[in-house]
């Protein structure tokens, strides 16, 4: 009778542990995904930047990024993720990126305003900005 119970017991282990592995990744990847979204939108209009260390086009941006996020502090927060880091990794789910430089413009975490890939000329990124903003109930 106790080798049964300890059968048992070692195969309900095993059972465990095989659920575990099949299905902890993806609660994992989830509370990660879930953490990211959170630290991104905070009450204010949202432009998600995925890059790349290695990508020269979005060191071409970088100069500008930085210009409008002066510009535009305390009206929209703009956010760099990474696509190599595990932030980049869990916000890829919710915002697929093709090509880097890749910008996301939230007006919140539900509903999204534009996106584009690449360059623009500064005239556009301000358009696509004022735009959200107005479309947020922000100033512009």
């Amino acid at each position: 009778m106790t080798e049964k119970i300890v059968k048992i017991g070692v195969f309900g282990g095993l059972i465990i542990l095989i659920f575990a592995a099949l299905f902890l990744p993806d609660w994992l990847k989830s509370k990660e995904k879930d953490k990211a979204l959170a630290m991104v939108f905070q009450g204010k209009p949202v432009v998600l930047e995925f890059t790349s260390p290695t990508c020269g086009v979005c060191k071409e941006m970088k100069p500008l990024v930085e210009k409008l996020k002066k510009e535009y502090q305390g009206k929209v927060n703009f956010v760099v993720v990474s696509t190599d880091s595990t932030t980049g990794e869990a916000l890829r789910d919710k915002f697929p990126v093709e090509y880097v430089p890749s910008f996301y413009l939230m007006i919140d975490e539900h509903n999204q305003f534009d996106h584009f890939e690449g360059a623009v000329p500064e005239p556009m990124f301000r358009t696509l900005l004022d735009g959200m903003l107005k479309k947020s109930g922000g100033d512009s």
